[in-house]
């Protein structure tokens, strides 16, 4: 009897420690990357051709995501709010036409500055389709779009006074005429657990049709995904 007991025991014991190492089947999706950190480099297009531009152009955006996992399938929707910012480093100054129309000026080649840039930053609205795989240290693919409207413009100078000999000025000018109001245009993003790659195109221009310069920002970067 005693060993009948003890066999029926050690069998118990073994079929539970067995059942533990099983691995744990994750059915869905749980919610993920509810906060996206942009850090982007951008490559500004139809530039007019007598500006140049410095090698770097940063940009950030930063968003706050709600994330809705379909089913038990790989697959979710996200929509959110967010922030985003475009640097123009370049030798050009806006001015205007005898019409209004925009224009950049290239500052004199002797003239020397640290800072001469033009920003547009942006209320955004993004939506993505997400697959990522299940697991502790997910794969991941996310296609979308971003709508935003226009927070911000600026213009920044630091360096020497092109009026004044000898004479150091900084100064921001902001509300410059012909500004497109908004923006908007695709994104995607391909990363692993944290941290992944990301593209956006802008579609439309800084400025409006036949108000100055046409140009627009392509980006791409890195993307952190801390919660």
């Amino acid at each position: 009897m005693k060993t009948r007991i003890l066999l029926i025991t050690s069998l118990f014991l073994i079929t539970s420690l067995f059942a533990q190492d099983e691995p744990v089947t994750v059915t869905k999706l749980k919610k993920s990357d509810r906060v996206m950190i942009d850090l982007s480099y951008d490559l500004w297009q139809e530039v007019p051709s007598n500006i140049s531009l410095k090698s770097i152009q940063p940009g950030i955006s930063i968003s706050s995501m709600q994330d809705y996992p379909i089913g038990n399938s790989n697959f979710a929707f996200a929509y959110g709010l967010g922030f985003s910012a475009h640097n123009m480093h370049s030798n050009g100054v806006i001015t205007y036409d005898s019409l209004g129309v925009t224009e950049f000026v290239s500052l004199p080649n002797d003239l020397k500055y640290k800072v001469n840039k033009f920003t547009l930053s942006y209320i955004d609205v993004p939506i993505e389709i997400r697959f990522r795989t299940k697991g502790v240290n997910p794969f991941k693919f996310y296609a979308g779009f971003k709508f935003g409207f226009l927070l911000q413009e600026h213009t920044k100078y630091s360096g020497d006074d092109p009026s004044t000999a000898g004479q150091q000025i900084k100064f921001k000018e902001f509300k410059h005429r012909n500004v497109m109001k908004y923006h908007f245009g695709p994104t995607v993003r391909i990363g692993y657990k944290w941290i992944g790659a990301f593209a956006s195109y802008t579609m439309t221009p800084v400025f409006e049709k036949d108000k100055g310069p046409q140009m627009y920002p392509i980006s791409f970067g890195i993307t952190l995904m801390p919660y």
